[in-house]
């Protein structure tokens, strides 16, 4: 009788948005903290935790939202 709703969320656009939130609010209190951002020293690597960070964040909100997807 009822009739199973799906989700339409793309799975992938709500990875890049949770990736993207991480990225600037770990680079804002990156400059409260040490007072300049982590790309002004390029060839020092600071950068290269946050984006590895930025990146597994969106790989696990892609899985979430997968499932959740799956789910309904």
């Amino acid at each position: 009788m009822t009739e199973r709703k799906t989700s339409r969320r793309n799975p992938f656009l709500s990875a890049l948005i949770f990736a993207v939130l991480y990225l600037v609010v770990s680079s804002v209190f990156y400059r409260m903290y040490h007072g300049r951002l982590y790309f002004e020293d390029f060839h020092l690597f600071n950068w290269f935790e946050f984006a590895l960070g930025s990146i597994t964040m969106g790989a696990c909100a892609f899985v979430v939202e997968f499932i959740r997807n799956r789910i309904g």
